[in-house]
């Protein structure tokens, strides 16, 4: 099994780099040829990047310090919200099944669908929730921990994101662009760096009932 090395440019809380267990990753301050950085305040605007690097992300608020036209050429993904309605629809389907999955006895997933039939109708709704279960699911099935997403029936908890939630849109957007290197690599940091046979797919076939040129059921 291939092991990813990750470049901490800052101090990182310990909790936060537990999520990297040493049979999987190399996490350090000295390392060369990084697949992924980390890092709070450090200026990497200022820094010559290896060609290794597969992503960027930023234990804060904000980008300032991060050249992400760059990076973006590249096809490096770097955590950067802003998103469009129709993503924000998606991704408020997305936090009801994953409240779903957290609390069956809430039924999340009626209001899935219900947000997604409110949105697109009663012809693409059931298209465009089934695709986004189908995403999470081929997610689900790679991570070795719970998916961290914020209540979506919580008014201030929806206006922040969790970094799996931020990974998750990540992933859709490269999937919108049709960028197969940048998705493969939000993914592999979805998916904990383990193995997601399906999972580009289903973000693809996603990609395509959000912008109209597919329906495309789940499995």
């Amino acid at each position: 099994m291939r092991t990813f090395k990750i470049l901490t440019l800052n101090h990182i809380a310990e909790q936060g780099l537990e999520r990297f267990p040493g049979q999987r990753y190399e996490v350090g301050v000295d390392l060369t040829e990084p697949d992924a950085i980390l890092l709070r305040s450090y200026r990497l605007h200022d820094m010559e990047l290896p060609g290794s690097l597969l992503g960027v992300g930023r234990a804060g608020v904000g980008v300032n310090n991060i050249p992400v036209d760059a990076l973006s050429e590249r096809g490096v993904p770097v955590s950067s919200p802003g998103y469009s309605e129709a993503e924000r629809d998606v991704l408020r389907i997305a936090r009801h099944f994953f409240h779903s999955f957290c609390e069956p006895a809430r039924e999340g997933w009626i209001a899935a669908f219900a947000h997604a039939l409110r949105v697109r109708g009663a012809d693409a709704g059931p298209h465009l929730a089934l695709s986004t279960l189908d995403a999470i699911r081929s997610v689900r099935r790679a991570r070795h921990s719970a998916f961290r997403f914020n209540c979506p029936s919580c008014r201030d908890c929806a206006l922040y994101l969790s970094g799996n939630e931020r990974s998750y849109m990540n992933a859709l957007r490269a999937a919108r662009r049709g960028d197969r290197d940048a998705l493969d690599a939000h993914l592999w940091l979805l998916c904990e760096g383990n193995a997601a046979p399906g999972a580009a797919a289903a973000f693809l076939a996603l990609a395509d009932v959000m912008d109209g040129r597919a329906v495309v059921a789940a499995e």
